[in-house]
């Protein structure tokens, strides 16, 4: 085999391997324009030709408090999930815990995107969110995942907080859609003789 053919055997592969080595999943682009385009300064890499992940922190004045924001794009799976890593933390020895699963299953309950779990081995309470991408990526579903993602974080931080640390939960710890007490009703107009 002389130089010449020896180099052709081998130029297709040369040529391929730059596109292996950079290749991205097929919507970590977007994603990571989508962020840019709210302004957040989010570092996105791809793990591998399917996986892909951003990271991000919010800074929220109304919780008084920074969350650690992480995206995961999946190929795989078809799916984005958003989390705010170690929102809270409550080991599985507090005596609180069983208050605050209780109050965290009725904020599930009640929320339409999101949803919150605890991992009992580190005591970890996270937010997360979870966007199917079987058929596309959705920006406008997308950027509406995420806003609501930062305003349920904002919204829970600090009532969760105080029920963890056993103080008295703010008066916005009661559930939602629940009254202290049933309005009354305006009295019946008596009718015209």
């Amino acid at each position: 085999m002389t130089r010449f053919s020896l180099f052709f055997s081998f130029a297709p592969v040369l040529l391929l391997a730059p596109s292996l080595a950079t290749a991205e999943p097929r919507y970590l682009p977007a994603i990571r324009e989508e962020l840019t385009k709210l302004g957040l300064h989010a570092t996105c890499t791809a793990e591998s030709p399917t996986r892909g992940r951003c990271h991000y922190t919010h800074v929220s004045e109304r919780a008084g408090t920074r969350f650690d924001v992480w995206i995961e794009y999946s190929d795989d799976s078809d799916t984005i999930y958003h989390y705010v890593n170690r929102y809270l933390l409550m080991p599985a020895s507090s005596p609180r815990v069983d208050a605050v699963l209780r109050r965290l299953m009725n904020l599930n309950w009640s929320m339409l995107i999101g949803k919150f779990e605890w991992d009992a081995e580190d005591g970890e309470i996270r937010l997360s969110a979870i966007e199917n991408t079987d058929s596309n990526f959705d920006r406008r579903a997308f950027r509406s995942t995420l806003q609501a993602h930062h305003n349920l974080a904002e919204r829970y931080h600090r009532d969760l907080d105080a029920l963890i640390r056993g103080a008295a939960p703010p008066a916005a710890a009661a559930a939602p859609g629940r009254t202290a007490a049933p309005a009354k009703a305006a009295p019946a107009k008596k009718a015209a003789p």
